[in-house]
């Protein structure tokens, strides 16, 4: 869980930056990568000016770190958080 708190506080302290620094009318992206403990996170983002359009993310975790020893014991273990996930939209 400590992974998905730095995670989102990267998010979090992503966003502010593109909010607050919206220079432009080109559509641009960046991209922002951590490895936290093993776990490798790339989140990016699609932005116009200081408008976020897109924002993707791609995270590759350890069996071991969630507790899961083959591909589908971590799909059932990561499916509940990934569908909560999904389910939102962008404003």
């Amino acid at each position: 869980m400590k992974a998905f708190n730095k995670l989102f506080s990267l998010v979090v302290a992503s966003v502010l930056v593109f909010s607050l620094a919206g220079c432009g009318d080109k559509e641009e992206s960046k991209k922002f990568s951590a490895n936290l403990n093993g776990t490798e996170i790339a989140i990016t983002y699609v932005y116009k000016g200081d408008k976020v359009l897109k924002q993707s993310s791609e995270t590759k975790i350890q069996f071991a770190s969630i507790g899961a020893t083959t591909k589908e014991d971590a799909a059932k273990t990561l499916e509940p958080l990934s569908a909560q996930i999904q389910k939102h939209r962008g404003c």
